[in-house]
């Protein structure tokens, strides 16, 4: 909750439209609510529940609302638009690496890595990367070297294609904007961006599987910050915007411990 608390903050003294900070407030509780919501999720269902996931990223890349040949937004009522990859991949990225081995999240990898080439979204596509060679460095499997492959391309599809987008001002480049307006206002945005990793301090003990899930975590949201630092692309948290905030705490429900198995007399 710190790192949204300090780009709410920001945006505010910033002189950001005072509706900016209460979107990003309200989304925040709207992260929560809804991260409530998936800890409800049967085991079972998380994988098929991914594969829907990774479609609604490609389902985006095609029938998304279009800006200058860029599909990266759904348009809901009210004039609100969201991006689902902010949303979703951060979760399914987080999961692929609970999940080691699990043909239903590869699976939703592979789409994903589709959709993200597509809209195309640079930012997104480094942090799939990032996880993906983490992914595999621990365990060199035929499924990882699969999803590592299909990260590769995806990353090497979004650069061979010109973003002709530019940066809108309190949503994109907004650590580099806040060291422009001076030290201490950059000091704190930066502080913000580390802030996203503060809950990893707060874990217990971790299992393997809840590792690899702090490693993949710790990667995308570390490839977003980077993203946004050398691209048009959202600063997540920092900056206006509700998919970003939302998809962060959704994510965080990936850290959590794995239940106790049952034991059977």
């Amino acid at each position: 909750m710190g790192a949204a608390s300090i780009g709410i903050v920001m945006l505010h003294a910033g002189g950001a439209p005072t509706s900016y900070a209460i979107a990003n407030a309200a989304a925040a509780g709207a992260g929560l609510l809804l991260a409530a919501l998936l800890l409800r999720i049967p085991r079972r269902a998380e994988g098929p529940l991914a594969l829907a996931a990774a479609l609604a990223l490609l389902a985006t890349a095609s029938w998304g609302t279009e800006i200058e040949g860029v599909r990266r937004w759904v348009a809901l009522p009210g004039a609100i638009q969201v991006q689902p990859a902010l949303m979703l991949l951060p979760l399914l990225l987080a999961m692929y690496a609970r999940r080691e081995g699990d043909l239903w999240h590869a699976a939703a990898m592979l789409l994903a890595a589709v959709g993200i080439a597509t809209q195309p979204d640079r930012s997104m596509a480094i942090a799939m990367a990032l996880v993906a060679v983490a992914m595999w460095l621990t365990s060199r499997t035929r499924i990882t070297l699969l999803v590592l492959g299909a990260a590769a391309l995806s990353l090497v599809a979004t650069w061979a294609r010109p973003d002709p987008l530019a940066g809108v001002t309190f949503v994109e480049w907004v650590i580099a904007d806040g060291w422009q307006a001076g030290p201490v206002r950059g000091a704190i945005l930066s502080l913000g961006a580390l802030a996203m990793l503060a809950p990893l301090l707060a874990l217990p003990a971790a299992s393997a599987e809840q590792r690899r899930a702090i490693i993949a975590f710790a990667l995308c949201w570390g490839g977003l910050m980077l993203g946004s630092l050398i691209g048009p692309y959202p600063t997540p948290l920092l900056g206006y915007g509700a998919s970003g905030i939302i998809g962060y705490f959704v994510s965080l429900i990936a850290l959590r411990q794995s239940a106790p198995a049952t034991k059977v007399d």
